[in-house]
């Protein structure tokens, strides 16, 4: 074969699923191919090294994503706990063959109420109008709960069908995929890393006579992930998981909570035996003030931080709450926070977006 003529290789990086390329301006480029190469340099670098190219092109996955036709197939649709309701792909929300999997379910308490906590998932699909999935299971691929309860549910479902694993960037598809294959004693495959863009194309993957997968790309997120630099969203996405719980002490405390320069969640009312819990990643700061100049105080955190847009104005909007009710409110990845014996909050957010919150607390 004379590389100097061909562009690409009838073989697909199994690291990403894009086909091994001869062009050095291709990310899924390769010196040196033979019988034996496995992973494009990209996919080499990230697993060995961590680090990543930038010579990926948006429009070249939004034309991958956009042909993925899953008609009658299974589709495995995989959320984040921490993003609940931004992780949902619209496109999936009434497709009758999907099952639903959350992965981070190890952030909660090991003694937490796993029956509770699966029928407040199903409510709160059901406020996001989500309600013709044939299972929901939770999971975790960094400690393997739940792994074997997943791959003897898609062997059951696929029934000959293809099934597509899809989800948004930085939700854990390929961490799930390399769970189930070492579940099966067989190398981990999938490239893993805390970067957006790491899967190119469609990557058939077999994990073992049962059971074959089809990874997809993953598709555009609008969380804080979308707007946070490379190091900044590595240094969080690989830290450990945390709880922190803040009490209050006096009623109507004015108290405001900072995640990390991004938004925050003001108690403008509530009993004084309230408290606010976050529950997340250990790296996300939390910093307590008092509610006054909240929108000056989060620009100025923000200006520390290397993001990729510059805010300059706040999204703010108040909630009046229940205080008999306990509440779950989603932070756009980066975590969650449960609030209780409060009865007014005001959140501040550099995105423009509102947060998701609902009364099935999983806590």
């Amino acid at each position: 074969m004379n590389k100097k003529n061909v562009k690409f290789y009838n073989r697909k990086c199994k690291g990403c699923g894009s086909y091994l390329s001869s062009d050095e301006n291709s990310p899924s480029y390769v010196p040196n191919f033979s019988d034996k190469t496995l992973y494009c340099m990209r996919c080499f670098r990230l697993k060995h090294y961590g680090e990543i190219s930038n010579n990926v092109k948006n429009e070249d996955l939004t034309s991958t994503i956009s042909k993925i036709d899953t008609n009658d197939d299974l589709v495995a649709l995989i959320l984040d706990l921490f993003d609940f309701d931004g992780s949902i792909i619209n496109e999936y929300k009434n497709k009758k063959n999907i099952i639903i999997l959350i992965n981070k379910i190890t952030v909660l308490p090991k003694n937490f109420n796993r029956e509770l906590a699966f029928k407040s998932v199903q409510n709160m699909l059901s406020e996001l109008e989500i309600n013709n999935y044939l299972n929901v299971i939770l999971y975790d691929a960094k400690n393997k709960s739940g792994i074997r309860t997943i791959y003897e549910e898609l062997v059951k479902l696929s029934k000959r069908k293809k099934i597509y694993f899809v989800g948004k960037t930085n939700v854990g598809k390929s961490s799930l995929i390399n769970a189930l294959l070492s579940l099966k004693k067989k190398e981990k495959l999938v490239t893993i890393s805390p970067y957006k863009n790491t899967t190119l194309d469609l990557n058939k993957i077999e994990i073992d006579k049962n059971l074959t997968i089809i990874d997809t790309p993953g598709y555009p997120s609008e969380n804080f992930f979308s707007i946070i630099n490379n190091e900044t969203t590595k240094n969080i996405l690989e830290s450990k998981f945390t709880i922190k719980s803040f009490q209050q002490k006096k009623m109507n405390c004015n108290q405001s909570y900072i995640f990390s320069g991004l938004m925050s969640i003001s108690i403008i009312e509530n009993d004084n035996n309230s408290s606010i819990t976050y529950y997340g990643y250990d790296k996300v700061s939390i910093h307590r003030t008092k509610f006054e100049n909240i929108d000056k105080k989060i620009l100025n955190n923000t200006s520390s931080l290397n993001l990729l847009i510059k805010p300059k104005n706040i999204f703010d909007y108040s909630l009046d709450l229940d205080k008999n009710k306990k509440y779950i409110i989603f932070l756009s990845g980066i975590g969650f926070v449960v609030l209780k014996r409060v009865s007014k909050i005001k959140i501040h957010n550099i995105l423009d977006k509102k947060l998701f919150i609902s009364d099935f607390s999983i806590i």
